[in-house]
């Protein structure tokens, strides 16, 4: 709640960054109880500037009374005077003229004078000394009483909202600080092409000139080093306090990297039109598709790059959905899941294969290749569109993303050109489809896909969806990357919240069995709360906790229904039990 709380003024006080403002706003749309949160707080703040309103009319008017009186009285004040010295000055007059100069009175007027001021300057000697010690006096007291009034405010202010509230999330954030993953560093020539496979088999190609200063935005040259992580061990997940979560929607990961490049310390952007090449060591899911990741409260958020609309799976069940989804273009993938994808004509005994080189033939012998050389294009440019057909096996229409209106144009033309296909079907029947259909231009070696075309030509990769047993993807970012895909499910859904048992300050994570999915949790009055999700799934509830020097770990294997409260019977651990209980659950990762 508090959290919520400081996220809306971060965002009404516009403090947020541009990527932040996103997140908040298409929260805003997803999130009923969010949103409620927001209006009422709206409401709070209206009433506490009314308040404001009401009080500084009051104080202006008080103020405005008590001038105004004060004006008065010293007005009256000033008559008084005035009349009291005028008096003084026609008495004065008076007793000098009926007065006789006696020696006798000039004696006793020395002597008066004499005594009153004797009189006059003990009494005034007193009244300054009584005073000083007094006005010292009512200032010291109050001061001392002020001081310890204020520290004691502050202590109390302290403890109550850090000591108790933070101390026990900081420990456990510090504690995924700690146990960070190890980056693979490798360093390279900014003026060549690099291609590498990591350790944990990402294939990584960067096209050569492809770095400018993050800050200047400059070019650079020579020595980049670059520091990647590899993700697709649930333990290395978990350990690094990761989820796969869109906003309000669920995910299925096939793998996540985190890139950074540099240069003697200064931090590295890819160019506008430069991408990486990525093959994630994935595969065997479909509709995978490309993910930036953007960091919120301590979590990282996955947003979808591009979209456009295609059939998606119901990754629960198993069934097609009718309703058009959006999908990243970036993914060379075949969207959806037919009996019988559309077929080249005379294709029919030859399958898929032979399908896909006779679209390559055709784009290769239509493709005009002079705009290669007049859009200067160097070493790689992969161009990803979507084939859309109709019931007959007709074009309908060409999808394509982020292009020059020149190469635009071509790939349109090109693919339009294609003759009438043999339908896709769906339990025997025609259906509308959709293809995926990645085009590589190159004007020169194309490492990355292994061919050595002749200059301002075109290549084609010759399959969909895989390269190497993994999914490929284009990548205009650095930062935190994800291959992933919607779990789309009509699966009934439940609000899943509950209380756990001595899980102050927990990280609670839930892990899916069927799927490679794993979700963030939230706590909300004193209840862990992971948002709607599917019901009757098998899951893992996993929460990590930390108080002073001691590490806690929690497991429970449970199905997703209605549930008031669990306990996790959570044990005392080392850093080591844990990574070892941890990599235990590897396997559940399929």
């Amino acid at each position: 709640m508090e959290n919520y709380i400081d996220l809306i003024n971060a965002y009404l006080n516009k403090t947020l960054s541009k990527a932040e403002v996103l997140s908040f706003e298409n929260k805003l749309q997803t999130d009923s109880e969010f949103t409620a949160i927001y209006k009422e707080h709206i409401v709070v703040l209206s009433g506490i500037e009314r308040v404001n309103l009401i009080e500084e009319i009051s104080s202006a008017k008080q103020n405005y009374i008590r001038s105004k009186w004060l004006k008065y009285l010293g007005i009256s004040i000033g008559i008084i005077l005035i009349s009291i010295l005028a008096y003084n000055l026609i008495a004065k007059s008076q007793n000098i003229e009926n007065s006789n100069p006696i020696n006798n009175n000039t004696v006793e007027f020395v002597l008066d004078s004499t005594k009153t001021k004797t009189e006059t300057e003990k009494e005034v000697s007193v009244k300054i000394i009584s005073d000083t010690v007094s006005i010292e006096k009512v200032i010291s007291k109050p001061k001392v009483n002020i001081t310890s009034e204020k520290e004691t405010i502050e202590v109390i202010y302290k403890k109550d909202d850090f000591e108790v509230e933070n101390s026990t999330k900081n420990n456990i954030i510090s504690f995924f600080k700690s146990v960070e993953k190890t980056p693979q560093s490798i360093s390279l020539s900014n003026e060549e092409y690099f291609e590498i496979t990591l350790k944990e088999g990402t294939k990584i190609s960067i096209p050569k000139n492809a770095f400018v200063d993050e800050k200047t935005g400059k070019s650079v040259s020579g020595k980049i080093d670059i520091d990647i992580k590899e993700y697709y061990e649930l333990s290395d997940i978990l350990l690094a306090n990761l989820s796969t979560k869109s906003d309000d929607e669920l995910l299925e990961t096939g793998g996540m990297l985190y890139i950074e490049a540099s240069k003697n310390g200064s931090k590295l952007n890819l160019k506008p039109n430069k991408e990486l090449g990525i093959v994630f060591n994935n595969s065997g899911k479909e509709n995978m598709q490309l993910f930036e990741g953007e960091k919120v409260n301590d979590n990282i958020n996955w947003v979808l790059r591009d979209k456009i609309e295609v059939n998606v799976i119901d990754e629960l069940t198993g069934e097609i959905q009718q309703e058009a989804e959006p999908v990243a273009i970036s993914l060379k993938s075949i969207p959806f899941s037919v009996e019988d994808m559309p077929v080249y004509s005379g294709c029919e005994k030859e399958g898929n294969e032979c399908t896909f080189q006779k679209i390559r033939a055709h784009v290769s012998r239509k493709f005009n290749t002079d705009i290669i050389e007049e859009l200067n294009i160097t070493g790689q440019r992969r161009i990803n569109t979507i084939i859309k057909f109709d019931e007959a096996g007709n074009i309908t229409e060409v999808v394509t993303s982020n292009l020059e209106p020149l190469l635009r144009d071509e790939v349109n033309k090109v693919l339009m050109d294609l003759p009438q296909m043999i339908p896709a079907k769906k339990n025997k029947k025609a259906i509308a489809s959709q293809l995926l259909f990645p085009i590589v231009l190159s004007n020169g070696f194309d490492e990355f896909l292994g061919v050595k075309p002749e200059n301002a030509t075109i290549v084609l990769n010759s399959r969909l969806g895989e390269v190497d047993n993994g999914y490929a993807l284009n990548s205009p970012k650095l930062g935190w990357i994800n291959c992933d895909r919607f779990v789309r499910s009509k699966k009934k859904k439940i609000k899943y919240k509950l209380k756990i048992k001595d899980s102050e300050g927990a990280n609670v994570k839930m892990i899916f069995k069927s799927i490679s999915s794993v979700l963030p949790s939230k706590r909300i009055d004193n209840q862990i709360s992971f948002g709607e999700i599917p019901i009757d799934e098998d899951v893992i509830l996993l929460a990590i906790k930390k108080k002073g020097d001691k590490l806690y770990l929690g497991i429970k294997d449970v199905t997703t229904k209605a549930v008031s409260e669990l306990d996790l019977s959570f044990k005392e651990v080392t850093v080591d039990e844990l990574k070892n209980e941890l990599i235990k659950l590897n396997k559940t990762f399929n």
